[in-house]
C-alpha cells in the first residue's frame, strides 16, 4: 500500500466518523462501504429502502451488517428534518410543503441529516450529478 494511503488510514482508523451515504441502494457504493467497515475507516448510514439495500449486499455478498440503514422517506427523524428546514430557508421563502417534497430527495435529507448532528460528513454523487449533492449543500451546510 502507497504511504500516503496508509496514514489516511491511519489517521481514519484514529478519529472515526459517521458518514451519510445519500445512495445507499447504488451497489458500487454497497461495496465500497463493506470495504469501509471492514478497515474501520467510519461508521455509515446508508439512505434508502432497507430491504433493497439488504437485497443488493446479499447478490454482492458483501457484509454491511455494520452500516445503519435508514429510509430517508419513513424515517422518523424526517418531521423534524423538514421542520428545521424551513427554518434554515424561510428567508427564502420554503413552506413546509415544499420543506417535505424537498427532503424526500437523499441529497436533501442527507445534508440535514448531518446539519441536525445524525452523522459528520454526507457523500454522494455516485448516480445524481454533482450540482445534485452541492445545491443542498451550499444551501444548508454552507
Amino acid at each position: 500500500m502507497h504511504p500516503l494511503i496508509e496514514t489516511m488510514f491511519s489517521r481514519a482508523k484514529k478519529s472515526v466518523r459517521k458518514v451519510v451515504v445519500c445512495e445507499g441502494w447504488d451497489p458500487r457504493t454497497i461495496e465500497a462501504v463493506s470495504e469501509i467497515l471492514t478497515e474501520g475507516l467510519a461508521e455509515i448510514v446508508l439512505l434508502g429502502n432497507v430491504e433493497e439495500i439488504q437485497k443488493i449486499a446479499s447478490e454482492k455478498c458483501v457484509d454491511i451488517s455494520k452500516a445503519t440503514i435508514v429510509d430517508h422517506l419513513s424515517d422518523p427523524v424526517k418531521d423534524e428534518l423538514v421542520s428545521e428546514l424551513v427554518e434554515l430557508r424561510k428567508h427564502k421563502g420554503l413552506t413546509q410543503e415544499q420543506a417535505s417534497e424537498l427532503i424526500k430527495d437523499v441529497n436533501y435529507f442527507g445534508c440535514m441529516y448531518v446539519f441536525k448532528g445524525y452523522a459528520d460528513a454526507v457523500a454522494g454523487s455516485t448516480i445524481c450529478s454533482t450540482a445534485d449533492l452541492m445545491r443542498p449543500a451550499l444551501q444548508i451546510l454552507k
